[in-house]
């Protein structure tokens, strides 16, 4: 397997040579060797995941993601348009584009746990690579796509809770550049709704297009492929260590980090304007006993929102950066392997999380 041996210095891995060597080489190889990605899948299917007991959890784990998943977004895209088309008098809120937003955040999760969770059922369950490395390469950039999506979709839904919380109480002058911005749309008016579940997607394909297209400067950020040495289709990298560099966790860092910080800093905000405008009650800029219970609603549901984000999106950090950590390959495996079967449950209870106090 020499010839797939491509570049400087290998890490010395005698029982998986060639699998680290022939996962982590050019996209060129790769795409000529089609029937041997397959092959060898098999032969380099991580030990620990073919262990029965870890095999069964693993795949029941992603089964009960799915399928909670699966159902919990169809119910909430079905209840909450059936609401927004028949009930918008009785729910006057339903005509504001941020419920638009969140009908796009359960599509983004509905998406997931239909194109990203069943191939990788369909791994664990053939202990290699059941279809050609093609499609996993397919698969593993939608998957990704959807992810950064859904993430800067519930960074959009925070800064539009913000702008909307500054809007109704006119906090700060400077936020009245953004006054052109509507509110609440009319019901024939699409054209926000439209650029706001637009602009996710569009955010996401240039956040991935360095793994997409495979560019080379300034490091070779790797491709989208079969890792052999992981069992998953998701990214293939040139080398686990580049400088102490791992291309897909700087790119995971700042996909996660960006709207991580836009949820925190608009939620905080947020929770400073209604304790102000509570302290002002005697002024006259008081809420109404309903409104301001609806407004404290609100806000322990986004306390939760922050929470479910850092919880199980958080910790894939150090999962992403794990390949230019100095670990055993076991290990490394085994970190990488349970990091995400904790990260896919972000799917399953985004839209319990969402739904639960609106």
């Amino acid at each position: 397997m020499d010839e797939y041996n491509n570049f400087d210095d290998p890490p010395d891995y005698p029982s998986k040579g060639d699998c680290y060597s022939f996962s982590f080489s050019s996209p060129d190889t790769v795409v000529s060797e089609l029937d041997t990605v397959v092959n060898l899948s098999m032969k380099c299917y991580p030990t620990i995941m073919k262990i029965p007991a870890v095999k069964i959890l693993l795949i029941m784990n992603l089964c009960v993601v799915m399928i909670i998943g699966v159902f919990g977004n169809l119910l909430t895209l079905s209840s909450v348009s059936y609401c927004y088309v028949k009930c918008k008098r009785d729910f006057p809120g339903f005509d504001n584009h941020v419920y638009i937003l969140m009908l796009h955040l359960s599509l983004c999760d509905l998406l997931y746990c239909l194109v990203g969770l069943p191939p990788q059922i369909y791994i664990y369950h053939s202990e290699g690579l059941p279809y050609s490395a093609h499609i996993c390469k397919i698969l593993s950039s939608v998957r990704n796509l959807i992810a950064y999506a859904d993430f800067l979709s519930l960074a959009t839904i925070a800064l539009l809770r913000l702008h909307a919380t500054v809007k109704r109480f006119d906090v700060f002058c400077f936020f009245k550049t953004f006054e052109k911005i509507p509110c609440h749309l009319p019901c024939p008016d699409i054209t926000w709704p439209l650029l706001y579940c637009t602009m996710p997607w569009l955010l996401s394909l240039v956040i991935i297009s360095p793994i997409l297209f495979e560019w080379k400067t300034p490091v070779d950020w790797g491709r989208y492929g079969y890792n052999l040495i992981f069992g998953v289709c998701n990214t293939v990298t040139p080398k686990y260590s580049m400088s102490g560099i791992s291309p897909n966790g700087l790119i995971y860092t700042i996909g996660f980090f960006v709207p991580f910080l836009a949820i925190n800093i608009s939620y905080c905000c947020i929770a400073r304007i209604m304790a102000a405008q509570e302290d002002e009650g005697s002024q006259g800029q008081n809420l109404s006993t309903s409104s301001a219970a609806r407004q404290r609603n609100l806000h322990i549901t986004l306390t939760r929102v922050c929470g479910s984000y850092a919880i199980f999106t958080g910790p894939l950090i150090f999962v992403q950066w794990i390949e230019a950590a100095n670990l055993e390959l076991e290990a490394m495996i085994a970190i990488h392997t349970f990091g995400f079967a904790w990260y896919w449950w972000i799917y399953a209870i985004n839209f319990i999380v969402y739904m639960r106090n609106q």
